[in-house]
């Protein structure tokens, strides 16, 4: 869909108003697929706390299909990041792994977005390693590390790890 149709259709809901976007849906099955993910990208949206006012499913999907705001997610995100996912947590070894993970697990990248010597990162990645058990050098540890800090994010700032 268009930017164009977007603030049409936000437009034409008023200042309060909100719409879902589903993909496209050509015949009955199809259309109750794209009314469904619409319906689940407004409560997605709304769950986050985003202020647009438009919300597409397709970009929202990867938290659809871990399932945020479930009781399952929840357990997967608490088993995933342990401590790190409780209150009085070390924000500083969540922001590695939160910048880690958004730089594609680089390490000269992450330590110039965290304003730290790379030697200091690699450091601080071993006493993850040590004492949270995350061993980010598995690539399917980085998987649901990625997804935790997903599911983490989408709680908002009422998340017990703030």
């Amino acid at each position: 869909m268009t930017g164009d149709r977007i603030r049409f259709m936000t437009h034409v809901l008023g200042d309060g108003g909100r719409v879902g976007i589903g993909g496209p849906g050509r015949n009955i099955a199809g259309l109750r697929r794209a009314a469904r993910e619409a319906l689940r990208a407004l409560e997605i949206g709304a769950m986050l706390g985003q202020t647009a006012r438009a919300h597409r499913y397709t970009d929202l999907a990867i938290l659809d299909l871990v399932g945020v705001g479930s009781a399952n997610a929840e357990a997967f995100m608490r088993g995933v990041l342990g401590p790190l996912a409780t209150t009085g947590a070390s924000r500083t070894y969540l922001e590695t792994l939160r910048l880690l993970s958004a730089n594609g697990y680089r390490i000269k990248l992450t330590a110039a977005a965290l304003s730290i010597h790379p030697h200091t990162l690699s450091y601080r990645v071993k006493q993850i390693r040590r004492r949270f058990g995350i061993d980010l050098d598995e690539p399917d540890v980085r998987l649901r590390v990625h997804l935790a800090l997903l599911i983490l994010g989408a709680q908002g700032p009422t998340s017990d790890a703030t």
